[in-house]
């Protein structure tokens, strides 16, 4: 019997294991993981069964809340931790689909991962480079499903590059807090265009000076960053039932959908109908 059976619903792939099932290597263990599961508007409560850790990454912004924490905002292309054996935690948005992966875990190698490069528990941490955290949760999924015996030290290293790149994330954050900020309002606000004056004079910087920081922070201008963000929702929203392109062109803050769809053809390589 294989490690995990993969099971494939409509706008993602979910890999779930075998929930009681023993540990093939006690050293590390993954009882569950979810690659991009697509999430109609409204939340999620989860109440912890398991002694294990959950690690969340949300594609997309979403409310976070937990017993005796207040609520808190977290951006797109953010990961949370958490016990679950902490708290039950409610999670999700209310007016708009979500996306979001998750891995659950438990082991004395992942109680390693964490002990050398620490992570705050229920804070949203950014994810300097989203593709190569995609990669880590794609080679996790693929050597669950397609082994009948895991490899331990092969899983060890994909959650180590993933568990790394959220500590340096959080140093990222923790080094410039106003760039934080910035990218969380970027991502709140993906119906419009953004007045890159205006959000440079709120952090008390020059146009200029905000563009060079926000680039040395997350790797892109503040226009392209939002731009990738926008076009990255509006592909969730074309896999909504019901939703025709001049919505979501709407949707994600474009006048028309001839101006949308030329966007959207430049980001995807094929346009919305297509893509869809």
């Amino acid at each position: 019997m294989p490690a995990s059976q993969p099971v494939r619903p409509a706008g993602g792939t979910v890999y779930t294991a075998t929930w009681y099932r023993r540990a093939a290597d006690p050293r590390l263990h993954i009882q569950a993981i979810g690659v991009r599961k697509d999430m109609p508007a409204g939340g999620f409560t989860y109440r912890g069964r398991h002694r294990c850790w959950q690690l969340m990454i949300f594609h997309d912004p979403v409310r976070l809340s937990a017993a005796g924490c207040p609520e808190v905002e977290v951006p797109a292309q953010s990961a949370v931790l958490w016990s679950l054996t902490q708290r039950p935690a409610w999670y999700g948005h209310l007016r708009q689909p979500w996306s979001h992966s998750w891995v659950l875990v438990t082991g004395s190698m992942w109680d390693g991962l964490l002990a050398a490069c620490p992570l705050p528990l229920l804070t949203p941490l950014p994810l300097p480079q989203p593709g190569a955290a995609a990669l880590c949760l794609n080679g996790l999924a693929l050597e669950l499903s397609s082994q009948r015996q895991p490899d331990a030290d092969i899983l060890c290293c994909h959650l180590a590059i993933l568990v790394r790149q959220l500590h340096r994330g959080a140093g990222a954050a923790n080094d410039d807090r106003r760039m934080w900020w910035a990218r969380s309002h970027l991502d709140q606000h993906l119906d419009r265009h953004i007045d890159l004056a205006v959000l440079a004079r709120d952090q008390g910087m020059s146009v200029r000076q905000f563009s060079r920081c926000f680039v040395a922070a997350w790797g892109l201008t503040p226009q392209a960053y939002h731009l990738q963000a926008r076009l990255a929702h509006a592909a969730g929203l074309l896999r909504q039932p019901g939703m025709t392109v001049a919505e979501v062109a709407r949707q994600v803050g474009y006048a028309d959908g001839f101006t949308f769809s030329k966007a959207f053809s430049r980001w995807a390589g094929v346009p919305p109908t297509r893509f869809r």
